[in-house]
């Protein structure tokens, strides 16, 4: 009895070993053979009822945001893909073939078709199916992560430069199936993560978010995933290296009014300060992109500034002009205006001459007081000699003093009509700048 047990416990052990031993030893080449045995074709949706759908979840991970380009418009950064989906061909027994997962080939599978529909480059990155691989589970679910750095393009509103924020998109599209036929959904809740720091210098991400379109074409519905990016500018460096010139170059033109209209350094000084405010354009429009739908409100400051710069410059020169070419006196009307009206708005009260017009109504009878009191030590011609000669004096004297009165009236004029300018222009560069901080803030 003991003995015919042993007869047939001793084959049956020896069955079991060899068949545990065999199940330990299935390779990933075996399972790779035994999956591909079939007709595998990776051009067809892995799908044994065709008329299902299969849904592909994707998420977008960002591992260095390298910034948002102002003159071409386009977001760069550094980043991967993960796609999710299954596939019906690529399932097996994991007590038949103990392994989980597998990794295969992108080109040797069949992969979903999606692309960024606002990239800069390339709708669809190769280097995804040529440089990356994609993990296959025992279930059939497959997992693609591939990577590359990758452009895409922004529209971008400048008004705001340099405290403006912007909102960009990565758009990804399937245009080879319909949603009926390959639906792309996001993969969980945060489907744009950011792997790394969310600022690069002068751009700093605020949020993210995600959200799901279709669009018709050819009487078919496509899907799409719109991944917003939110941005916002870091407005020290634009603040130190472009606004902080055109502030020192706006003190600099109120100071052109504290030169005096006779000093020739004083057009100097205003032709210096508008090459200045033109090389703070051309350092600006390194900046910006060219458009001309959007300006941005900083451009229109450095060209306020610049134009007020220009009316200093124009000012100076008329009234430099008028101070030497002057002729006659100031009309009564003009001298009403200027001395008191003028002169009260602007605080140059002490501009005001004083000095008036000398009359000497009674010249003939002064001259002849005189020549009474010779009459008596000279004759008649040397009376008459001596007379002419005191008219003559007279009237130099009443001639100098006239003009005198003529060229302070005139210096005056031209001194409250400068004050006037200057108050303009400070009035004009104050509101400006606060209705660019407002604005723009």
């Amino acid at each position: 009895m003991e003995s015919s047990i042993l007869r047939w416990l001793l084959p049956l052990t020896l069955l079991i070993v060899q068949l545990l031993k065999d199940a330990h030893c299935v390779s990933e080449s075996d399972l790779i053979q035994h999956l591909f045995s079939t007709e595998y074709n990776r051009h067809a949706r892995p799908l044994k009822d065709p008329s299902k759908n299969i849904t592909v979840s994707i998420e977008v991970e960002i591992k260095d945001f390298q910034g948002l380009d102002d003159q071409g418009g386009e977001l760069t950064f550094t980043g991967f893909f993960e796609a999710k989906w299954f596939d019906e061909q690529l399932r097996w027994n994991i007590t038949e073939y103990p392994i989980e997962y597998i990794a295969l080939h992108a080109n040797q599978i069949w992969l979903p078709d999606f692309g960024l529909a606002n990239s800069a480059n390339s709708f669809y990155q190769r280097t995804f199916v040529h440089d990356y691989r994609v993990r296959v589970k025992h279930t059939g679910l497959i997992r693609w992560y591939a990577g590359t750095t990758m452009g895409t393009t922004c529209e971008l509103g400048i008004t705001e430069f340099p405290f403006d924020k912007q909102s960009c998109e990565i758009v990804l599209e399937n245009t080879v199936y319909s949603a009926a036929e390959v639906d792309i959904i996001p993969l969980d809740d945060t489907p744009l993560k950011l792997l790394s720091r969310d600022i690069n210098g002068l751009w700093k991400i605020t949020g993210t978010n995600v959200t799901k379109e279709f669009f018709g074409d050819d009487g078919y519905v496509w899907p799409r995933l719109v991944f917003a990016i939110s941005l916002k500018r870091l407005p020290l460096y634009y603040l130190l290296n472009v606004l902080l010139p055109c502030v020192l170059l706006a003190i600099l033109t109120l100071a052109m009014y504290w030169l005096p209209l006779e000093s020739g350094e004083r057009i100097s000084l205003g032709i210096t300060v508008m090459l200045s405010y033109s090389v703070t354009l051309l350092v600006l429009e390194g900046y910006l992109p060219v458009s001309s739908i959007d300006q941005a409100m900083f451009g229109l400051l450095v060209n306020t500034m610049m134009a007020l710069a220009t009316f200093a410059v124009t000012t100076s020169i008329i009234l430099s002009y008028v101070l030497n070419n002057y002729s006659g006196r100031l009309s009564p009307s003009s001298r009403a205006f200027l001395f008191g009206f003028l002169a009260r708005v602007v605080c140059m009260r002490h501009c005001v001459p004083k000095t008036e017009e000398l009359k000497y109504n009674d010249r003939d009878h002064d001259v002849a007081d005189v020549t009474r009191e010779i009459r008596t030590q000279k004759s008649h011609s040397d009376i008459v000699e001596i007379r002419n000669h005191l008219r003559t004096i007279i009237q130099r004297y009443e001639d100098s003093d006239s003009e005198k009165a003529i060229a302070e009236e005139w210096k005056a004029a031209t001194r409250i009509l400068d004050c006037l300018f200057f108050w303009v222009n400070l009035l004009i560069i104050l509101v400006s700048f606060v209705v660019f901080f407002v604005l723009a803030t």
